[in-house]
């Protein structure tokens, strides 16, 4: 889901500059860094939990 937020950020980011709406850029701006955030963090925990899990079984 995260990926997901994070291709639809870009979609609406490349609207805002067709549109030159700079107030929703802004928006995008904010929401795809948080989003990035998250997607790092997520990333991590796949490399922490992935090991086990495949080792385990």
């Amino acid at each position: 889901m995260a990926a997901e937020c994070d291709v639809c950020w870009v979609l609406v980011g490349q609207a805002a500059q067709g549109l030159r709406d700079r107030e929703l850029s802004t928006v995008v701006g904010a929401g795809a860094a948080e989003t990035e955030i998250q997607m790092a963090w997520l990333r991590g925990r796949m490399k922490q939990a992935a090991p086990q899990a495949l080792v385990v079984a």
